[in-house]
């Protein structure tokens, strides 16, 4: 939970440190709590990364898996 709310925090001045924060916690708790949301960030971090092509293809996966997601307007 800390580690998403400090990639939270971090996505709009640093998405590379969100980023890192998710993939950090994906690398710790992969299966731990909040999973949806640290997909989100990934997906939204890539974008403002300008890394366009891994943001489609993570943004897909995360539409796949949580179709119900009340973050999916943002991945989208």
């Amino acid at each position: 939970v800390v580690l998403v709310a400090a990639a939270r925090r971090a996505l709009e001045s640093s998405p590379d440190r969100a980023l890192a924060i998710v993939r950090r916690a994906d690398r710790d708790i992969p299966s731990g709590t909040l999973v949806e949301e640290r997909r989100a960030i990934e997906v939204l971090a890539l974008n403002a990364l300008g890394r366009t092509d891994e943001a489609r293809v993570a943004a897909s996966e995360f539409l796949r898996r949580y179709p119900r997601s009340g973050l999916a307007n943002r991945v989208r």
